[in-house]
């Protein structure tokens, strides 16, 4: 995912870490291990900033 960052490729990123997040609440339903919770809510800010930073590109790329 960050190298696809790196490359601004930010749509596969964002793709990546949605599964990511995704696949980890699936394992983790009730994120009872404190470590697993404060890395998916970095991973989670992390994922608001890409968003923006893949919705700012789409625009761009338009005419």
């Amino acid at each position: 995912m960050a190298a696809e960052v790196e490359a601004q490729r930010y749509r596969e990123a964002e793709r990546l870490l949605d599964t990511a997040v995704a696949t980890t609440n699936r394992r983790y339903p009730h994120l009872e291990d404190e470590d697993i919770t404060r890395t998916l809510r970095i991973a989670q800010k992390y994922q608001e900033s890409l968003r923006k930073y893949s919705q700012e590109a789409t625009r761009k790329d338009r005419p």
